[in-house]
């Protein structure tokens, strides 16, 4: 039996995942076996039928994570409201007591912006500051914030400004470079919290 199932929306969050969960240290676990799945339905799939992909895994994994984006599932409910939901329909599937629902609020690229200069890197500009000014010149990003108002678009927007196709290597890029430590997203945070409960380091 492995330790975690991982199902997720599309191939961004596919590799941004494996990548952070390989990194057991700065997530304050041990090291662990994991398998991370997309779903075929994306985002709407994760949150409707995501319960479905993981309920003949039981006996396979001792815990099972489901993750998608906010924005692109279809659903107009706040956040809690959809995660209580979709945490029933595991309970219901077998998964009581080791599950857990992230949702990312609004997108996957919130985790994506921080002020590290390996951003800058993964995104083909020559430094964070220069990347910086170019979003707040170009009102993606506000005096004072960390994050643009949309991170999808101003990441779409960084990539065209200097030719870059967008690509999960880049995803992978900064999942497995930028520290941890720097990400204050609320979904990034009950990830962490929840893989050090589960399987805590054992320093």
């Amino acid at each position: 039996m492995k330790d975690l199932v991982v199902l997720v929306a599309d191939g961004c969050m596919k590799s941004s995942l494996h990548e952070i969960l390989s990194r057991h240290e700065s997530l304050g676990a041990r090291p662990i076996t994991f398998d991370v799945f997309g779903h075929p339905e994306h985002d709407p799939g994760v949150l409707l039928r995501g319960h479905l992909f993981v309920q003949p895994l039981r006996e396979d994994y001792s815990h099972a994570l489901l993750v998608f984006d906010r924005d692109g599932c279809g659903d107009p409910r706040a956040v809690t409201d959809l995660s209580t939901a979709v945490q029933a329909n595991l309970n219901l599937s077998g998964w009581t007591g080791r599950s857990a629902v992230i949702i990312l609020d609004p997108e996957l690229e919130a985790w994506v912006w921080s002020d590290s200069p390996h951003v800058a890197k993964a995104l083909g500009w020559s430094g964070a500051q220069k990347l910086r000014k170019w979003l707040m010149d170009n009102g993606h990003l506000r005096e004072g914030d960390v994050k643009p108002t949309d991170p999808k678009r101003a990441m779409e927007k960084a990539l065209e400004k200097v030719g870059l196709p967008q690509s999960t290597s880049i995803y992978r890029k900064i999942a497995r470079t930028v520290s941890l430590a720097r990400c204050t997203d609320p979904a990034f945070l009950s990830l962490r919290a929840t893989i050090s409960g589960w399987f805590p380091s054992q320093a």
